[in-house]
């Protein structure tokens, strides 16, 4: 599903400082995070890489390396 949402141009998966990217951090999807790293839209590096922080926080090595 994920695939296909990111297929429509009209939806912006950065929207609200990448959220889509920090739930999915949140809840150890690892592969919805990979799909949305791979979308041009999605900077990991934004909002002072709460991305990162947010894997490192939660323990998630695995999802930490994804980033």
């Amino acid at each position: 599903m994920v695939k296909i949402l990111l297929l429509d141009q009209r939806l912006d998966p950065s929207i609200h400082n990448n959220q889509s990217l920090v739930v999915a951090l949140q809840q150890g999807y690892q592969d919805i995070v990979t799909l949305l790293l791979e979308d041009s839209r999605i900077n990991p590096t934004g909002q002072d890489s709460q991305s990162f922080i947010i894997a490192l926080h939660g323990g998630n090595t695995k999802l930490s390396s994804v980033l």
